[in-house]
């Protein structure tokens, strides 16, 4: 599985971490009591305190950095300025299903005015191409099934 996940990945250019291969591990750290995987807002504290004295401080306790952080807004305005509008401002958009649409208007409006959240745009984007790529094929396949029990 490495190979094909190592070989999928960097096909589509993405960042792939295998955490821990051991499965006598991963089962052992299911059973953990959640108080030493969590404690408040800090996670991996059974993780954290092990890797002390081992892997420095500063990359312990570095707060954790989103894929596009800051920069998703400038990458979506510079890449997909026109697709983006095409997907979400579509009438038929299916995104509408489950979010309102003056919202999303809203959004794009403000995102294409030098404002709003990148990372909140992209993910409605994702969820708006999968919807119309999958919800289709779904809605086929369940159809013979409805008719049939009718």
């Amino acid at each position: 599985m490495l190979h094909y996940f190592d070989r999928a990945s960097m096909a589509r250019s993405l960042e792939v971490r295998v955490p821990f291969l051991d499965h006598h591990l991963v089962e052992w750290a299911a059973r953990l009591p959640l108080r030493f995987k969590v404690r408040g807002s800090q996670t991996k504290v059974l993780l954290k305190h092990a890797a002390r004295g081992i892997v420095p401080d500063e990359i312990i306790d570095k707060p954790k950095i989103g894929f596009f952080n800051g920069a998703s807004a400038g990458w979506l305005r510079t890449q997909l300025g026109g697709p983006l509008e095409d997907y979400l401002l579509d009438p038929a958009a299916r995104i509408t299903e489950l979010v309102d649409r003056r919202e999303v208007e809203r959004l794009v409006a403000v995102h294409a005015g030098g404002g709003a959240d990148g990372g909140l745009l992209l993910a409605l984007l994702m969820l708006e191409i999968w919807l119309s790529t999958y919800l289709p094929r779904a809605s086929r396949l369940a159809a013979p099934e409805v008719a049939a029990v009718a």
